[in-house]
């Protein structure tokens, strides 16, 4: 952007100058010497800039225009430094102005200044301008020329780029030293300035309206802890925004600001401005000894001084009231690096003589010049490398040396505080303040060195940060647009979230956050425990009956040779028996803690005891269905023996024992924790989609098949009450096992607790029915029943029998006696019924009255 706002100017000023020619001649500040003479150029701000072109005359300005004749005189006046040569000057006036400084540059460049014989010699070099927008345009036109310039006041960072200002050396270190110098202050005695807000004002343009939106900023929420300005800027620019400030002083009210700043405005701020900062901590450049320049400008006046501006400079700071030897205006502290900027020239020049020319060294020689368009000057390029050369001490108390980028090699500042002293009032019109100098910076061959004296404890009160740091549990939402300090704190958005105020870091997996939210705490692991209501009531359930199943061993032991017993099929009765109380003893592991044992004795259990009640139950009903769905009655029936019964149980049983001990071998058992929002859970690791559905699949499909045998042995003589039994108790566990398969994957949602609960409950109720339905009817006839034998049976009225089961004799055996009876008369007239021979066994199936 500014190169193309320089080239822009260039073209302005060139057409200007170059084809239409100037309009206004504009007061010069010259010495010309006739012979072998070398101009140097000067571009100063002798006055401020005015709406209306150059305004009031600037002090500050007319000292660096004579700290260019002094130093030229000072030079000549040694006839040994220059042999032969004589340095003149010509010196205009930028009036702060960008324009007219490349205005003045071109007639600086556009003249023929001296004529010695046939040649007329032109600037050889420029020094100035001070001012850093303007150098830039400054040295963009000298490069087009070749013409190197140094500059004494022009600290911007981006003139160190030798790719695009080749020909521009400077005597004075730039802001990136400076800033670097604001830092270290700031870490060491401004601990509470964080950071910066970045507030861009345009310069030199910048209207009343630029600076009220620049203090606006300032009175934003996220900036409104900010107490601390560090301002990078001219006077103008600092002059500006307190203007602006002040007309917003009711929305300032209350707030007192630090102000940090550079040389550039720092000290040439007027008392009033000063009394609305009223703190300024400030670096500037290190103050060089000047005594001889300051004498010799003491000892100016309008009757000697050929400064043509020196007269304004008289009249505007009212310098006739003033005592003898003593200056109107304090001497500028840019003013030892005008002089060492020309001294600089003299030193290049020197030593370009005494290695190019002859032998003797005395005067110019066509070696170091170069004509151009019947012009004379130095040659630009060879004199641009002597100058990144040089190196001598000045007269001012230091070295001069440039480095690559044509730099200082060394930067030097003094820090100041600047604070109006007790009783000042913001209204008076001069303000008393005092300005102390509270140490110094620079750099050295192993850094940097910084030494503060005095604590100004006055400035430790000022609490500065544009957000406060969030609290844990926050993290800094930044605000778009604005500085990486300013912020909004928000919640950090997970649940599981925790952060020290600056991210938000989510906690692993079994662990959440504290109560600060500041760590992680592991989750408490919890399992399904007989205190839960559910467990409890399972449990009670359980015992209960484990209880009765005990009574009903106990009680079918004692009466195993009663008809009844013996009618059950004391074999397939064992094997339910033990299926149910298996069924019953389960829920008991699954209260215990689990572990990979655990786990595996549940994962088997649960089919297991299902398969040896349902392959009883099914091998029972088919048993019962081929007996009473033959044919005939003489014919004859195979594996119905009861050891036959036994062996397909069994088999029944192993299938089931197949399936679980793949499961177990496939997805081998072992203890997971499985974590739900804060609780955590220790369970099995069991697949309940594949497994699980695989073992029950296999009991549902015995429970099936049982319940169809059941249907179809429904028309039995209406006196054999056993199939109802069994009727009503498939029927009941279809019910229950149709309920139970989708709330148990229905709740698996839920949790370990309703999806455990609703499996045991299913076990139990499922043993429940079987012991019931089967079992306690057999029990209660045993207890509150006469015990009858086949032989005490008397006859009952006939009642009709199905016609295929009429006229049929069967001789049974009983406790050994062979006896005979008809069909008929055993289904109708007693409460035992002959049906086969099986083995000296009578299968006898009673009827409860």
């Amino acid at each position: 952007m500014a190169t193309l706002i320089c080239s822009t100017l260039l073209t302005v000023v060139f057409l200007r100058y170059c084809v239409f020619g100037s309009s206004t001649e504009t007061l010069k500040y010259s010495s010309i010497n006739g012979n072998m003479t070398v101009v140097l150029g000067g571009i100063v701000p002798v006055h401020k800039t005015s709406m209306g072109g150059c305004g009031k005359v600037a002090d500050y300005g007319v000292q660096y225009a004579e700290a260019i004749a002094y130093a030229v005189e000072t030079i000549n006046s040694n006839r040994t430094f220059l042999p032969g040569i004589q340095l003149s000057f010509e010196i205009r006036d930028s009036c702060e102005r960008v324009y007219t400084a490349l205005e003045q540059t071109f007639l600086l460049l556009s003249t023929k200044p001296t004529a010695d014989g046939n040649t007329s010699y032109g600037v050889s070099g420029v020094v100035g301008e001070s001012e850093s927008l303007t150098s830039i345009a400054i040295a963009n036109l000298l490069h087009v020329f070749n013409v190197p310039q140094i500059d004494f006041g022009a600290t911007a960072s981006s003139l160190s780029d030798k790719s695009r200002y080749d020909y521009f050396l400077r005597t004075v270190p730039p802001d990136n030293f400076q800033a670097r110098a604001l830092v270290d202050v700031r870490r060491q005695r401004l601990e509470a300035l964080h950071c910066e807000e970045s507030i861009e004002i345009p310069y030199p343009d910048a209207s009343e309206g630029d600076y009220d939106a620049a203090a606006s900023i300032l009175l934003q929420p996220y900036v409104n802890n900010a107490t601390v300005i560090v301002l990078f800027g001219q006077t103008e620019t600092a002059q500006g925004l307190l203007d602006a400030m002040q007309r917003k002083r009711e929305a300032f009210a209350g707030k007192q600001f630090v102000w940090v700043g550079t040389d550039g405005w720092a000290g040439y701020l007027d008392d009033e401005h000063k009394s609305m900062a009223k703190y300024i901590v400030s670096t500037s450049h290190k103050k060089l000894d000047s005594f001889e320049f300051e004498r010799h400008f003491r000892s100016l006046s309008v009757e000697n001084a050929s400064n043509p501006w020196f007269r304004e400079y008289w009249d505007e700071f009212n310098c006739s009231s003033m005592p003898p030897n003593v200056t109107c205006t304090p001497i500028d502290t840019y003013v030892p690096h005008t002089i060492n900027a020309v001294y600089a020239f003299a030193y290049a020049v020197r030593r370009m003589q005494r290695e190019l020319c002859n032998v003797n060294g005395v005067g110019l020689c066509p070696a170091i010049l170069r004509s151009d368009r019947g012009i004379t000057t130095l040659n630009g390029s060879l004199l641009l490398q002597y100058l990144k050369n040089v190196s001598f001490g000045s007269e001012v108390g230091n070295n001069v040396s440039f480095d690559k980028y044509g730099d200082p090699n060394i930067a030097e500042y003094t820090i100041n505080y600047l604070s109006p002293t007790e009783g000042s009032k913001r209204q008076s019109s001069t303000v008393t303040t005092t300005t102390s100098q509270i140490g110094s910076w620079q750099t050295t061959p192993a850094g940097t060195r910084l030494s503060l004296q005095g604590c100004f404890s006055d400035l430790r009160q000022h609490q500065s940060s544009c957000s406060t740091p969030c609290k844990a549990g926050y993290y800094p939402q930044f605000v778009q647009g604005q500085a990486d300090c300013c912020w909004l704190c928000q919640p950090c958005p997970g649940s599981f979230d925790i952060s020290d105020g600056k991210e938000c870091v989510t906690c692993s997996v079994g662990f959440m956050p504290n109560l600060r939210m500041d760590k992680c705490s592991p989750i408490s692991v919890d399992y399904f425990r007989i205190r839960n209501p559910w467990a409890i009531t399972i449990i009670l359930i359980a015992s209960v009956g484990i209880i009765l199943t005990w009574a009903v061993i106990i009680i079918l032991t004692f009466n195993r040779s009663h008809a009844v017993v013996k009618a059950s099929s004391r074999e397939l009765i064992s094997i339910l028996l033990l299926g149910i109380h298996l069924c019953y003893v389960m829920p008991f592991f699954f209260i215990i803690k689990p572990s990979a044992p655990i786990c595996a004795i549940r994962r088997f259990g649960v089919g297991f005891s299902f398969s040896m009640c349902f392959s009883a139950l099914l091998v029972r009903t088919v048993r019962i269905h081929r007996i009473f769905n033959r044919e005939t009655l003489t014919a004859t029936l195979v594996c119905v023996k009861p050891l036959s019964q036994v062996v397909f149980a069994v088999v029944l049983v192993l299938v089931q024992v197949i399936i679980s001990v793949i499961w177990l071998g496939v997805e081998q058992p072992h203890v997971i924790n499985v974590y739900s929002g804060v609780t955590g859970e220790l369970k099995c690791n069991e697949n309940s989609y594949v497994g699980l559905s695989l073992t029950l699949g296999y009991n549902a499909i015995l429970l099936a098949l049982a319940t169809v045998y059941a249907f179809l042995t429904r028309n039995v003589p209406q006196n054999f009450n056993e199939t109802r039994f069994i009727s009503l108790t498939v029927y009941s566990l279809a019910v229950i096992w149709t309920a139970f398969i989708p709330v148990y994957f229905g709740t698996a949602q839920l949790g370990t607790v309703f999806q455990t609960s609703s499996i045991l409950l299913a076990i139990v109720l499922s043993a429940t029915i079987l012991l019931g339905c089967l079992l306690i009817t057999k029990v209660y006839y045993l207890l509150w029943n006469l015990r009858v034998s086949p032989h005490a049976l008397q006859k009952q009225p006939r009642t009709e029998s199905p016609p295929s089961m009429m006229s049929t004799i069967k001789t049974a055996v009983v406790s050994g006696e062979e006896t005979k009876c008809s069909l008929e008369e055993s289904l109708t007239q007693g409460k035992v019924y002959c049906v086969c021979v099986l083995d000296k066994t009578v299968d006898a199936f009673t009827q409860t009255e």
